[in-house]
Parts: C-alpha cells; sequence; structure tokens
C-alpha cells in the first residue's frame, strides 16, 4: 500500500469522522465552524500534498464547453419562465448585501473544490478515494442545510431529499467527473455561476421545488456526460427485440407523467397519503391523484366530494361536509371518513387546490418510510 495512499485515506476517515459527530452534536453544522472545519481540512492536506494545477489546450476546451452548457442552460429555464411564471428571491440587492451573500460563497467552494483537486490529483485514480471522496462531500451538503428544514412537515421531507440530497450527489458526481477531466479552475468557475446567480438577479423562474431538483439533478448529470462522451458517432443502432423497443417507450412515459403529476403544472397533482383519516376509502400509504380548482370551479365543489387543501403547512384531503356561502365566498368544512368529529379549520377557497380523482393504493408507503426515518 502506497504512502500516499495512506495518508490521503486518513485524512478522508478524520473528515468523515468530524463530519458525522460534528452532525449528531451540532457543533459544526449549527454555526460557522463548517467553513473553519473546510480550512483544517485542506492545510492537513496541503502540508502533505503540493498542488499542481495545469491549465492547457485541454481544460481551457473544457471550460469552453461548460460555458456553453451553462449558457444554455440559463436560457432554457428562463425561457421556461415564461410558462411557469417568475418570482423574487429572498435575497437583497444592495452592493453590501451582495457581497456579504457572494464573498463566504466563494469562499466555500474554492475551499471544497480544492480538497477535491487534491483527492482526485493524488488518488492515482484509487476508487476507494474517490469513492470516499463523494461520499464526504455528499453529507457535507446534506447536513449543512439538515436544519432548515422541519422534518415533521411532509413537504418539507420531500424538497429536502429532491433539493439537497439528489442534487448534492448528481453535483459531486460531476464535480469529481469535471475535476479529473480537468482542473480545479474549471471546478470554480462552473460552482460559482451556478451557486451565486441568485443574489445577483432579483428573479428566477417559478419551477417549484419539485421541478427544480429535476433540474438541478439532471444538468449536471448531462453535462458530465457530454464531457465523458465528447464526440458520438452515428452509428446504425442495434436491433431491438418487441419487449426492449415497448419499454424504451414505456419507461421514458411513465416518468414523464411522474414528473408533470408532482410539479402542480397541469391539471392533475400527485400526492402521498400520510394518516388514516380517511379510512376506509383512503388509506396510510396510498397515492391520490387530485384534479386541480381554478376559482370557477372551487365555487361549484360540492357535499361529499373529497376534498384536497392546504391547511398549517400540510396537504390535507378530507371529505367535505358542509358548503358555506357567505358575500360571494364558499368556505368548506371538512371531516376524515375515520374521524369521530368535523375538523375544526375551515377550508377557504384560496387554500383549496382541488378534489381526488383516483387513487393508488399503498404505492407511497416507501417515501413514508423515509419521512419517519429522517424526523
Amino acid at each position: 500500500m502506497k504512502k500516499s495512499f495512506k495518508q490521503l485515506l486518513t485524512i478522508q476517515i478524520f473528515m468523515l469522522l468530524v463530519i458525522i459527530t460534528g452532525f449528531f452534536s451540532g457543533t459544526i453544522f449549527k454555526s460557522n465552524l463548517k467553513v473553519l472545519f473546510l480550512f483544517i481540512s485542506f492545510i492537513a492536506l496541503y502540508s502533505v500534498f503540493k498542488l499542481d494545477i495545469k491549465n492547457d489546450f485541454k481544460q481551457k476546451k473544457i471550460l469552453k464547453t461548460v460555458i456553453i452548457c451553462l449558457l444554455f442552460y440559463f436560457i432554457f429555464i428562463y425561457i421556461s419562465g415564461l410558462f411557469t411564471g417568475f418570482a423574487r428571491t429572498i435575497y437583497t440587492f444592495g452592493f453590501t448585501d451582495i457581497i456579504y451573500n457572494i464573498i463566504p460563497t466563494i469562499i466555500y467552494i474554492v475551499l471544497m473544490e480544492l480538497i477535491r483537486y487534491i483527492y482526485l490529483t493524488k488518488s492515482d485514480n484509487n476508487k476507494v478515494i474517490i469513492i470516499l471522496s463523494c461520499i464526504i462531500f455528499i453529507l457535507y451538503d446534506s447536513f449543512s442545510k439538515y436544519y432548515l428544514y422541519n422534518f415533521s412537515v411532509s413537504d418539507d421531507v420531500y424538497e429536502y431529499i429532491g433539493l439537497v440530497v439528489l442534487t448534492s450527489i448528481s453535483r459531486n458526481i460531476f464535480l469529481s467527473i469535471l475535476c479529473s477531466k480537468s482542473n480545479v479552475i474549471n471546478c470554480i468557475i462552473y460552482r460559482i455561476v451556478m451557486e451565486t446567480y441568485i443574489f445577483i438577479i432579483p428573479i428566477v423562474p417559478n419551477f417549484g421545488p419539485y421541478l427544480n431538483s429535476v433540474l438541478e439533478t439532471a444538468f449536471p448529470l448531462l453535462v458530465g456526460l457530454i464531457l465523458i462522451k465528447p464526440t458520438v458517432k452515428f452509428l446504425p443502432s442495434p436491433k431491438k427485440n418487441r419487449y426492449s423497443r415497448i419499454a424504451s417507450f414505456i419507461v421514458p412515459t411513465v416518468l414523464l407523467i411522474i414528473v408533470l403529476l408532482n410539479t402542480g403544472l397541469i391539471k392533475y397533482q400527485m400526492f402521498v397519503i400520510g394518516s388514516n383519516s380517511m379510512n376506509t376509502y383512503i388509506y396510510r400509504g396510498d397515492v391520490i391523484i387530485a384534479r386541480r380548482a381554478n376559482s370557477k370551479e372551487v365555487k361549484n365543489i360540492k357535499k361529499g366530494e373529497i376534498l384536497v387543501f392546504r391547511w398549517n403547512n400540510k396537504i390535507i384531503s378530507h371529505r367535505v361536509y358542509n358548503v358555506i356561502k357567505k358575500d360571494g365566498k364558499v368556505y368548506f368544512k371538512t371531516k376524515g371518513d375515520n374521524n369521530d368529529q368535523v375538523d375544526n379549520n375551515i377550508a377557504k377557497e384560496k387554500d383549496v387546490i382541488g378534489t381526488v380523482s383516483f387513487r393508488i393504493k399503498y404505492i407511497g408507503l416507501p417515501s413514508i418510510w423515509l419521512r419517519e426515518a429522517l424526523r
């Protein structure tokens, strides 16, 4: 076993132990120590392994490819925003505010990518070192944002998995590819563009968390594939049998339908039922497909229909017990079929998402188990 491998592995194990213990004790990720931790880790690596940054024609060519991909990405999302609408970011745009937001982010990016670069360039393509480095960065990303979410709320659980965990996995796989094929400068440029534009541009496409998760997960993987296979030879494809042709059509179609049902961009939207309040018609773990209602359709919802509405940061699906019309507005009293009493809350028009069209038994149970495991 090479000495360099032992040294790299020792530092990686140290980083993993600090990340895991720091998460459970709350000493690192609930404070500003997380940047200090990266700085100490970088110094430890730099004291043993020196940086050797190459910037030849190949690296510049790869950077050009990455910049073109980024340009197409931003053109695509902002054109798509014409259909989904735009929203203002939560950040203020005074000069000092921009500097206050951007500088810490850039420091964080530079330290993380320098650490990644040392790991990958000094690993001699050792798979253990490469995989462990990815795991370290994924855990670091995930634990850093863990405390921003309330895991008693199902929406927060899904947002955390989609916007934090899955995007971190995708991003770190791509950055490992980019780092191994070029240099740390290209990784830093990519991340600065992707992670700081929200501090500078006041409006962003209003895709919602689910579609954002799909885009931010798919884009890095797509660019990674372009870097791995930069040229595609157009050769006759091998003949597929009947089942392969059917599968190649059905699988993407089903995935597209699932994405559309989760985004809320179409008339129907999918939700997972997390309680037994609607037994014996809908059970915990069932998935319901709700038909979204506009303001005119909300006024036509009748007693006995199953209403899907927002209340107290939760999505509720209960049967309409009574319809109250007052001053031109409609209010709904609801009750779970398995509950003894009518719900205390009254659903207003603005809270209504729609009504249940049909249900699929039990396929939502895995997401419930995952949510409970994260609590």
